[in-house]
């Protein structure tokens, strides 16, 4: 398995889609000078194949809030990934992510946060898959990709069993 992470600026995003080839490897896009649901949110087309978000987890952007982007881009796009970074605990506010994709109350307590009876309704009308980032490793589940590439703004990151 691999993941592509595209990070550019505003102004470049349409032009940087419209050359990126499709691959079979999920494509994550991060917007370095805006914000990147935003920007995303605008285009005229969903880039092409598997695609999602890389997204900063903050004291102003917390999980409830990614939760709460990933939930409305889900609804209008067809994005299949979030990657989840914080300076510190982004193993912990991915959690709180996942949490919040349901459609049940949540009630939890980690490192990024405590909920209690939170809920961010509706589900996604697809499934997202919640990955986070610390350092050069991206996770979910059992899956481990560690950063193998870097071109230009394109870094791609390879299963740590390749």
């Amino acid at each position: 398995m691999r993941l592509r992470h595209l990070e550019v600026k505003a102004g470049e995003l349409e032009g940087a889609l419209a050359v990126m080839p499709e691959e079979d490897s999920p494509l994550i896009i991060s917007v370095s000078d805006a914000d990147t649901v935003t920007m995303l949110a605008g285009l005229d087309e969903s880039p092409r194949g598997q695609w999602g978000v890389w997204l900063e987890a903050s004291q102003d952007d917390s999980a409830g809030l990614i939760a709460r982007d990933v939930k409305t881009m889900s609804m209008l796009t067809t994005m299949q990934h979030v990657v989840v970074w914080a300076s510190r605990d982004a193993p912990a506010h991915a959690e709180i992510v996942v949490a919040l994709l349901g459609d049940a109350p949540v009630t939890m307590s980690n490192a990024a946060g405590t909920l209690r009876a939170a809920y961010n309704r509706p589900a996604p009308a697809h499934p997202v898959t919640v990955w986070s980032c610390e350092g050069d490793v991206v996770r979910h589940a059992k899956s481990v990709l560690a950063l193998r590439e870097v071109r230009g703004a394109l870094r791609v990151y390879h299963d740590t069993e390749e």
